[in-house]
Parts: structure tokens; sequence; C-alpha cells
């Protein structure tokens, strides 16, 4: 079976020693911290290379590579932007937080506003979904983590 890694890199150059990835132990703590289920792609992605991706990945973007996040600070923009897209989905018609508020993990943030993130929980949990803070809308990108990243 192929790396997450070998399949995203597609010829691009990064450091295979670089290359870090979460222990199982460890993916049960943040599991059990953010209150969330990581599975499939994304379980995959952060055994193999959840703490860094050797220059494949940008480290600006990939919030969980950001040095100057401190635990406190991960775990208070997980629950802050979770609070976030809830609000916004349960004061849509219909409400719509089965789609887009199902344990939520938070993982790129982009120009400060643009977040991405994937519900661990329910249907479609390999979909990645855009928040527009400027705009307050959520939409599903149609991309599966593979693909975004």
């Amino acid at each position: 079976m192929k790396s997450f890694i070998s399949i995203i890199c597609q010829g691009r150059w990064y450091d295979h020693n670089r290359v870090i990835g979460y222990s199982e132990g460890e993916l049960k703590k943040i599991e059990k911290l953010y209150n969330i289920e990581l599975s499939g792609v994304l379980r995959k992605f952060m055994l193999e290379a959840g703490r860094c991706s050797g220059g494949l990945l940008g480290d600006d973007v990939i919030i969980l590579y950001n040095e100057s996040f401190t635990v406190r600070d991960h775990i208070l923009t997980q629950y802050s932007f979770e609070g976030d897209i809830l609000n916004i989905s349960l004061k849509t018609t219909p409400p719509t937080k089965d789609i887009f508020c199902r344990s939520p993990f938070l993982f790129s943030i982009e120009s400060e506003t643009q977040y991405f993130y994937i519900n661990t929980r329910g249907a479609n949990s390999e979909r990645v979904f855009h928040f527009d803070e400027n705009e307050n809308i959520l939409e599903d990108t149609h991309y599966g983590f593979t693909e975004y990243m």
C-alpha cells in the first residue's frame, strides 16, 4: 500500500528524513482532546505526516505545523471554530448542522479568514469543507482530503 506522502507528492521534492507522524497512542489522545474521530485518509495522514511533511506541504497554511501555536492555542482555535460554524449552520434555513458541523477538525487556515476542515463523524468524513469568515459562508469544496492536500 502506498504511503499518504507518496500519493500527494506527485514528483515534488521533500525531505524524507523530516517527515514525522503521530503514534497511535498520541492519536487516541488527540481524538479525546478534540472530541473527534480520526479515520480513513486523515488518520493515515496524521500517522505519517501529522507533525511534519518534510517541506512537501505549506507549513504556514497547515495549522498542525505552525510552531507558534501552543497546544492551548490549538484547543482554543478548534473549539472557537466549531462554535462559529455551528452558529452559522443553525441559522440557515433549513439548519445545516448535520452537513457542516459533525465533529469538525480544522487543519488549514489560508489568508487568515479562509478555514478548511473535515467533519470527522457522519457521512462525507473525508470531504473537505470551507468556511469563509469574511462572508460567513460554509460550503462543501467537493474535494477529498487527499485531493485538497
